[in-house]
């Protein structure tokens, strides 16, 4: 009997050995501190934010200098993977606000300020236009991975405005606890040429010059994905017999065409050449506007592209020390399509196209923009469809204003104010 009491006594000891594993400390590092779904209000992140599509996701906010805890969010089973959000010198963080809870508006009561509440009415919205943009934007691969299964129920929906309230929420997009930014605009411009060098067709569109066999040369830019070819400067483009697409009349159009990143040439034989962005000569994009100020030419409180283009032609003698500033060059080919194409890869839309830097903001996501300067008042959900090299920082967007006269008097004059928030689907908190 002894015998077997002991053995009994042996083997509860030797099963319960086998079934505990050493429990070791937690660093300090990776501390982390679990927050209630009640509890959220604000997720900051400071370097590189991956959202991934798993039930649930976790968002975590990394430490750089110091250690501290970490506060995890949970995410929605469908909701996003952000392939590009790494940030760079300063935290995006989003507040949270739900659509549902409100009729034609969307109310933020910010963390530091209960009893204030900022209101954004967007009850005037044609949601019928923006459901169709959504589903056009669902084409990209990259839309798709946001947003999931919506993609599939948009297809679907006969009230559209309910639609985007049951399905998303809003999330404003902050930069180092600010929420204003800039909104300026960019448009499809219209210039004059010709095929061939001739008569008052002299300034050259170039395309993306050849490799010894007739290849393009061409290196792809890591950091912003763009085509690139070699590390000539401006100047040096201008005197290496670099191939035209076409030739036009104007040197300082040609130059904005560059800014602009595609546009139209009306040809001296009636025909209408298309065309768009094929990669740069890899140089840092300079802006001109900024060099005009210091040297004294213009003032910041005059310096739209109209102005711009009203100094060169008044100063003609000063224009190419001035273009030189900008020692990046845009290579141009011919569209296969009149619709303007963006870094998404589908067709812009006028007023509802926006570039932005999506080292911050993810291409393919649907935004809320709110944009007051002393002459426009814009307040509509757009889209990030493109990006920009002048286009920096968290909350900064261009906005696509389309084609034609009006298109330019409302991009050349735009500078705005801006406040921009980014639907994610909608949190199933638990």
């Amino acid at each position: 009997m002894r015998i077997f009491f002991y053995f009994i006594i042996a083997f509860f000891f030797v099963g319960c050995a086998s079934t505990v594993e050493e429990v070791k400390p937690v660093e300090p590092s990776v501390a982390k501190k679990v927050i209630k779904a009640p509890e959220l209000k604000q997720v900051e992140v400071k370097e590189q934010t991956k959202i991934q599509e798993l039930q649930p996701i976790t968002v975590a906010k990394a430490e750089i200098a110091k250690v501290e805890a970490v506060k995890i969010a949970k995410v929605p089973t469908h909701a996003m993977r952000v392939k590009s959000m790494k940030i760079k010198s300063s935290p995006l963080e989003y507040v949270s606000k739900d659509l549902s809870k409100t009729d034609n508006t969307i109310s933020e009561l910010p963390q530091n300020t209960s009893n204030i509440s900022e209101v954004v009415q967007f009850d005037n919205e044609n949601f019928d236009e923006v459901v169709d943009i959504f589903i056009n934007n669902c084409k990209s691969a990259t839309t798709r991975k946001m947003y999931g299964s919506l993609c599939d129920s948009a297809l679907h929906v006969s009230d559209k405005k309910v639609f985007i309230k049951k399905n998303f929420k809003l999330y404003k997009i902050l930069d180092n606890q600010k929420d204003e930014g800039v909104l300026t605009g960019y448009y499809e411009p219209e210039l004059h040429g010709s095929l061939t060098k001739h008569d008052k067709y002299i300034y050259p569109v170039y395309q993306k010059p050849l490799k010894s066999g007739g290849m393009e040369s061409a290196v792809v830019n890591t950091e912003t994905n763009s085509s690139t070819t070699q590390n000539n400067s401006r100047a040096d483009v201008n005197n290496l017999n670099t191939p035209a697409l076409c030739y036009v009349d104007n040197k300082i159009d040609e130059f904005f065409l560059e800014i602009q990143g595609s546009g139209r040439v009306n040809l001296d034989t009636n025909k209408t050449l298309y065309v768009g962005y094929n990669g740069t000569n890899g140089q840092k994009y300079t802006s001109i506007g900024k060099y005009l100020i210091a040297k004294g030419y213009m003032s910041q409180d005059h310096m739209s592209l109209q102005d711009i283009k009203a100094w060169a032609h008044k100063n003609p003698d000063k224009i190419d020390s001035v273009l030189n500033q900008n020692e990046r060059v845009v290579y141009f080919k011919q569209r296969d399509s009149t619709n303007v194409t963006g870094s998404l890869g589908v067709p812009l839309t006028p007023m509802r196209s926006v570039a932005v830097d999506s080292a911050y903001v993810p291409l393919g996501s649907m935004l809320l923009i709110d944009a007051q300067d002393y002459a426009h008042s814009i307040k509509n959900i757009v889209f990030a469809q493109d990006r920009g090299a002048a286009i920096k920082s968290a909350v900064r967007a261009d906005l696509f204003t389309g084609y034609g006269k009006e298109a330019l008097a409302i991009a050349g004059n735009l500078k705005a104010k801006l406040k921009m928030w980014i639907f994610l689907p909608k949190v199933q908190m638990q």
